[in-house]
C-alpha cells in the first residue's frame, strides 16, 4: 500500500492499495472517507506532490499517466468537473514513453505553482492554469528525488543526484541556457560498513527546520549455512535547523 501526504500541514492522508482503491484520512478533523474512486490506472511506485491546500499531483515514471486528486469545493483548478473528491487524468507529460521502456523521473519539485521533472532528456514543467507542459532547459535539477520549497530561505532542499548530501538551490534564478547552482550545505552520511542505505527522505517542519529520514538494511550471517542471512532494518532520525549567518547558512543540529 502506498501513502501520501498533501494539504497545508500535510494533514490529510491518502491511501492506495495494490489495486488501485483510494482511501483520505484528514487529520485536521479526524474524519476518514472509506471510498475515493480509484485512479484511471495504477501508479506503480508513484511520485506525489502537494499543490496548494487541496490538490495532489501523482506520477509515476513506470507508466505514463499524470493525475491530480482535486475537491471541488475547496480548489480553484481548471480542471473541476465534478463533485467532492476525484481523481482527473492531466495531459500526458511529452518525455513520457509509450512503449514498454520507461521513462525514469530522477527528481521533482514545485517552484511556484508550476511542477517542474527531471528526465534525462532534460527538465520540464507543467503549468496546472493552462494545462501545458513546457521545456525548461536541456539541464539537469541537481537533486535525487521530491525537492521540497523552505520559505523562510527562499530555497529548494533536497538531497543531492551525486552523493546524496544535504544541499539547496535558488530555481528561480534559472533561464533555459543556465542550469540551478546547488549549494552542499550538510555531510551527514556516515553509517556502519555493514548497513546499506536503502533512501532517504526530507521533510520541511517549518521555522526553517527540516527532519531527515534515513533507512538501512542489515544482515546477519546466519549460524545454519542451510538457512538465508537474516536482513534487518532500521531508520536514523535527524533535525536539522537551517539559520542564516552573515548571508551563508548553516545548520544547527537538534537531539
Amino acid at each position: 500500500m502506498d501513502f501520501m501526504a498533501f494539504g497545508r500541514n500535510r494533514d490529510k492522508i491518502v491511501a492506495m492499495d495494490g489495486i488501485g482503491h483510494t482511501f483520505l484520512y484528514d487529520a485536521a478533523t479526524k474524519c476518514f472517507r472509506g471510498y475515493i474512486p480509484g485512479m484511471p490506472h495504477r501508479a506503480m511506485k508513484p511520485m506525489s506532490i502537494a499543490v496548494g491546500d487541496d490538490v495532489l499531483f501523482v506520477m509515476s515514471d513506470r507508466n505514463p499517466q499524470f493525475v491530480a486528486l482535486m475537491d471541488r469545493i475547496n480548489s480553484s483548478s481548471t480542471y473541476l468537473a465534478k463533485p467532492n473528491w476525484y481523481w482527473q487524468s492531466l495531459p500526458r507529460p511529452p518525455f513520457a514513453s509509450r512503449s514498454c521502456d520507461p521513462c525514469k523521473i530522477s527528481t521533482y519539485t514545485l517552484v511556484g505553482s508550476q511542477l517542474c521533472v527531471f528526465v534525462g532528456t532534460g527538465t520540464f514543467s507543467f503549468d496546472p492554469e493552462s494545462g501545458a507542459w513546457n521545456k525548461a532547459g536541456d539541464w539537469a535539477l541537481p537533486f535525487r528525488g521530491r525537492v521540497d520549497y523552505v520559505p523562510e530561505h527562499n530555497l529548494w532542499f533536497g538531497f543531492s543526484d551525486k552523493d546524496e548530501q544535504l544541499c539547496a538551490s535558488d530555481l528561480t534564478a534559472v533561464s533555459t541556457v543556465r542550469p540551478p547552482v546547488p549549494q552542499k550545505l550538510w555531510k551527514d552520511l556516515v553509517w556502519q560498513e555493514d548497513s546499506k542505505l536503502r533512501s532517504t527522505h526530507l521533510m520541511p517542519l517549518g521555522s526553517g527546520k527540516l527532519c531527515i529520514a534515513r533507512f538501512f538494511l542489515t544482515s546477519d550471517e546466519a549460524e545454519d549455512m542451510y538457512k538465508p542471512n537474516e536482513i534487518n532494518s532500521f531508520v536514523v532520525l535527524a533535525v536539522v535547523e537551517v539559520v542564516s549567518d552573515e548571508g551563508r547558512l548553516r545548520f544547527i543540529k537538534h537531539k
